[in-house]
């Protein structure tokens, strides 16, 4: 199993991707979007094992209890986002959709960096 740092730092190298492809606004960017979308969810389900074995985690319980805040925030807001914009309603609402997006965007624009900091404290 990979180390949590690796996997943050692929999971925000795939973020970064997918800004890339859904910015692209073609249809090989939306291709690419799903496929990266897919890889993104991987990742964050290896973090979850990673960050409850990682040991600097365990050994520091304050760190770990805002670590995993921080995390399961990005991951509901994530869902929550995925859940709500369907193609239709992002159709229809366009605007609604880039706000969401930028929100999300946001949220792990803040979570990554942190996260490095704090896991090179440790």
């Amino acid at each position: 199993m990979a180390k949590l740092d690796e996997l943050l730092a692929e999971a925000e190298a795939t973020n970064i991707k997918m800004r890339e492809a859904a910015a692209s606004k073609t249809e090989d960017g939306a291709r690419g979007v799903i496929g990266l979308r897919t890889k993104f969810a991987e990742l964050m389900a290896q973090s979850v094992a990673a960050m409850h074995a990682d040991q600097r985690l365990k050994d520091n319980p304050g760190v770990r209890r805002e670590f995993e805040t921080r995390f399961f925030a990005l991951r509901q807001k994530l869902a929550h986002h995925q859940a709500k914009w369907r193609k239709s309603l992002i159709d229809s609402d366009p605007a609604g959709y880039r706000a969401s997006v930028e929100e999300l965007n946001a949220l792990q624009d803040a979570f990554y960096p942190w996260a490095k900091g704090e896991l090179a404290k440790l």
